[in-house]
Parts: structure tokens; sequence; C-alpha cells
């Protein structure tokens, strides 16, 4: 069995916090933002095009908060934060509560997703009476 050495695991932990997390959350960010205004032109109509504005519009608002959280632990660990009046471990950890409500209405929604597409298959002629735009909002 081997063991990862403290330089490896350094570097490692740099590339994912300094390089591949930043990307990631960047393309996460551009991608929702135009799935955002792509529903929003096509109309809101079905209630599945409501789901999916409402999904993008949650998982935008996550990772935005992701993003701050990280600013928030980046400067929490640097000697900026001496000069600071308020904790930045404090400001992550509130982050952190709001981010983790996006994730779970995130996951909610997806579920109904799932359920919309089950419905629609086993239930193929009641589908549009069931999941009303009403109903959906």
């Amino acid at each position: 069995m081997s063991t990862i050495s403290e330089d490896h695991l350094r570097t490692v932990m740099f590339a994912y916090t300094k390089v591949l997390s930043p990307s990631a959350q960047v393309i996460a960010i551009f991608a929702n933002f135009l799935n955002v205004i792509t529903f929003c032109k096509i109309g809101l109509r079905d209630s599945v095009n409501i789901t999916f504005l409402l999904l993008s519009i949650s998982d935008l608002v996550y990772v935005a908060l992701d993003t701050c959280q990280g600013i928030a632990s980046v400067i929490a660990l640097s000697p900026w934060q001496n000069d600071l009046p308020v904790s930045m471990i404090t400001v992550g950890v509130i982050i952190q509560f709001y981010q983790y409500i996006f994730l779970d209405a995130s996951t909610c929604m997806e579920t109904y997703l799932a359920i919309t597409r089950c419905c629609c298959v086993a239930m193929p002629l009641r589908f549009k009476n069931i999941f009303t735009f009403q109903r959906t909002v």
C-alpha cells in the first residue's frame, strides 16, 4: 500500500483549489446564465420549461454562493484576515448555509422532473391534464 507524500498532496490541492474548481465555477455560471436566457426566450407556457428555468436559477445561485464561499476561505487563510473586523470563516459558514438551501431546491426540482418524465411515459394521455401550468407554479 503506497501513501501520498505531503508534496504531492499540496500539488493536487493547489491544482484543484486554484485552477480546476474556479474554472468549473466560471463555466457553470456562464452555462446557467445562458440557460436562464434561453428558457425565458422560449417562453414559460409549459410546466417543464418553468421547472428547467427554476433549476437553472437555483444552480446559478448555488455556484455563485460557492464562489463567494471560496473567496471567503481564501481571505480567511490569508494575512488580510487580521485587518478585517469580521471573521471570514464565519462569513463562509453563513454563505454555506444559504448555499445548501439552493442545493436542496435543485435536488427537489430534479426529483420533480424525474417524476414528470416517468408520468409522461406511464400516462401519456393524462399527462397534460395532471401537470398544468397552475399546478407547477
